[in-house]
């Protein structure tokens, strides 16, 4: 059987035996599966990345920004609930999954989804929106 191998130098057809092809179609669709979920809870960022030699940085990056971004920051989780905090913490900081905070608190994930965003979208409300998160 023909399997097309794909990389990012392009497409690459390869004969292989049955047993292989499945495997490697179990394979692909595993790590588009895995690819997908992590990409939900973990989205991924240009800022201080550097690709063939050349940094991507934005204004939130540069150093002198950073005490006013922080700044903002702690005024804006100050008008938060300690609860409110716990939750964005738990789940933008640290990136716990709603599943497992729910699973720790024993509480309902769709509650703890809700909740999530009610504080996220209060902390955006005072969040200084030259900085957006």
């Amino acid at each position: 059987m023909k399997y097309t191998y794909k990389n990012v130098t392009g497409t690459t057809e390869i004969e292989v035996d049955e047993q292989y092809y499945d495997l490697l179609v179990a394979m692909d669709d595993e790590e588009k599966n895995s690819n997908r979920r992590h990409g939900r809870n973990n989205p991924i960022s240009l800022e201080n990345c550097e690709y063939e030699g050349e940094w991507f940085f934005d204004r939130r990056a540069d150093i002198s920004s950073n005490f006013e971004r922080k700044d903002a920051i702690d005024r804006a989780m100050s008008k938060l609930s300690e609860r409110q905090r716990y939750l964005i913490r738990e789940h933008c900081a640290l990136g716990r999954s709603f599943q497992a905070i729910a699973a720790n608190e024993g509480r309902d994930e769709s509650t703890i989804r809700k909740a999530t965003k009610v504080a996220i979208e209060k902390f955006q409300k005072y969040f200084d929106s030259d900085y957006p998160i």
